[in-house]
């Protein structure tokens, strides 16, 4: 970690505040440093705990809702795999990819007046 680094992650914390805090769980480096940025930037405990506490029930529940579903749903996606080989996981993870790519920018985009 160094300081350029240190400082996009106190951007982000000083922006987003409590989901920053609820959502550091899910990458890495923010997971790390979630309690040190929060105190460093004043965040009432009380607060940090209750974020925290979230963020750790969601990712949670992410994990087992993606445990259950590949466990529902192993046998065809171990099928699909073996069908389409290397190639086809490339190509859908591209199209994810480009979907959420897609959804980003648009939400991202200033929406234009109506006249």
């Amino acid at each position: 970690m160094n300081a350029e680094r240190l400082a996009k992650v106190e951007a982000v914390f000083a922006r987003y505040g409590p989901v920053a805090v609820a959502f550091a769980r899910f990458f890495s480096v923010l997971h790390q440093l979630n309690g040190l940025v929060a105190g460093s930037m004043g965040m009432p405990w009380r607060r940090f705990l209750l974020f925290n506490a979230l963020g750790a029930a969601l990712w949670v529940l992410t994990w087992t809702v993606v445990g259950y579903y590949v466990g529902l749903h192993g046998a065809g996606i171990a099928a699909l795999t073996h069908k389409f080989g290397h190639a086809g996981i490339i190509v859908a993870l591209i199209a994810a990819m480009a979907m959420m790519a897609y959804l980003y920018r648009r939400r991202a985009r200033p929406q234009r007046p109506e006249r």
